[in-house]
């Protein structure tokens, strides 16, 4: 006879924890231990398994046998990030939803500390800092938030956010941020995820949540831990996909443009300065593809008519100095 879960699922979770997942039988289950040891114990957890041609999905239902909060969703096709994160919002009761990679972990009291900030703030969004790790931990963690970002809570309106992700911010940008989002407000805005990004959802859809007039705050302390892979997509990628990934921003771009809160003057030169700095990272494209064609002249051609290339090439070459 099979015994019962040592936790039944919550009639009415506080927080769905959406986890959508990939290829990833090999970590899962350290992500999966890592969120059923909250300190709140009324949550669920949704892992959005996106047609995953390995164990995953086996490995989480082994999980789900031991713990009746986790629950496997199965994705008809591979998707991507943003269609499995809005399968999990389809299936979502909790009032908060917390988005979890399936090869992060999170701090034991994580969502604790953040839904009881939240409600006591009145805020709709709510993030902490990321710790970011290496995959095998032989580097140093280092945090996404440095500085003031990291010494005392901060309210985050949408021109701050945008702001805060130029491409020449690297991992330091507030898009690395995993946020909790209130779920009430997310269903009566129909926010959703911008599934024909594979990068850069996270960004897209808080940003459209502050222009529905989401508040947003910041907390400062270090409670998502985000693991780096060498093998990772965002560390191999081809100058063709990170091209592909800089067209799919100015397309989502576009599209938010749309909307009333695009017009107003304050987040306009916002929107304006991130879509350079995305159109600089193209011109860096190019500049790798002319030097590395031998073709110099033109690369110092391209440098004097963009010169906000030279300062982000700089940025990324600092980044990979100092860390």
């Amino acid at each position: 006879m099979v015994p019962p879960p040592e936790h039944p699922a919550p009639c009415h979770p506080v927080a769905s924890v959406i986890v959508p997942a990939y290829n990833c039988a090999d970590l899962i289950g350290e992500t999966l231990d890592s969120l059923t040891r909250q300190t709140r114990a009324d949550i669920e957890i949704l892992v959005v398994d996106d047609a995953s041609q390995d164990d995953t999905a086996a490995r989480v239902e082994a999980a789900a046998a031991r713990d009746g909060r986790i629950r496997l969703v199965r994705a008809p096709a591979n998707g991507g990030p943003a269609a499995a994160r809005n399968l999990g919002l389809d299936m979502a009761r909790g009032d908060w939803i917390a988005f979890v990679d399936s090869d992060d972990l999170v701090a034991p009291d994580r969502l604790e500390r953040l839904i009881g900030a939240a409600e006591r703030d009145g805020v709709d969004i709510a993030c902490d800092n990321v710790e970011l790790f290496d995959g095998d931990r032989t580097g140093e963690n280092r945090r996404v938030l440095t500085g003031r970002w990291a010494e005392a809570p901060q309210d985050i309106d949408l021109p701050t956010f945008v702001l805060r992700n130029h491409m020449d911010l690297g991992v330091h940008a507030l898009g690395y941020l995993q946020p909790i989002v209130r779920r009430a407000f997310q269903q009566a805005h129909g926010v959703r995820f911008d599934e024909r990004l594979r990068v850069g959802e996270d960004y897209d859809f808080v940003l459209k949540l502050l222009a529905e007039g989401a508040r947003m705050k910041l907390y400062p302390w270090p409670t998502y831990f985000y693991r780096q892979r060498a093998n990772s997509l965002s560390r191999l990628a081809s100058q063709s996909a990170a091209r592909k990934t800089m067209r799919g921003f100015l397309d989502a771009d576009a599209t938010f443009r749309a909307h009333p809160a695009a017009n107003v003057a304050e987040n306009r030169r916002a929107l304006d300065a991130r879509r350079r700095s995305i159109e600089e990272m193209q011109a860096l494209l190019d500049l790798r593809d002319q030097l590395s064609a031998g073709q110099t002249r033109r690369a110092l051609g391209l440098l004097f008519t963009r010169p906000g290339v030279l300062r982000l090439a700089m940025a990324r070459l600092m980044r990979r100095i100092l860390y």
